[in-house]
């Protein structure tokens, strides 16, 4: 049993990098709860995980993120949009940031 507090994540970029790492079940026994993806793609959001972590529009970012008190977010979108991505993280009260882009 891990004797930390469980740690809220989100991931930005519901691809296939974001989609792997939101359903790692490695991350939920080291204590990290994957609580929310997010796009730009209409397409994919509404849709869940294979292991049902809800992807949201990125444009609701700063609320869903205060909502469910995220600790870390994982960026997993391409290299060029990573600043911007991050840019919408700045104010959220978001502890850490992970880079995959």
């Amino acid at each position: 049993m891990n004797r930390f507090p469980v740690r809220k994540v989100a991931v930005l970029g519901a691809g296939n990098l974001g989609l792997a790492l939101a359903d790692y079940p490695g991350f939920r026994r080291e204590g990290f709860e994957i609580v929310a993806l997010f796009d730009s793609a209409d397409a994919k959001i509404g849709d869940e995980s294979r292991s049902g972590v809800p992807i949201h529009d990125i444009k609701e970012l700063k609320k869903v993120l205060r909502r469910e008190r995220v600790d870390i977010v994982v960026l997993a979108v391409p290299a060029e949009s990573a600043q911007h991505v991050l840019d919408q993280v700045a104010g959220s009260g978001v502890k850490a940031v992970l880079n995959f882009s």
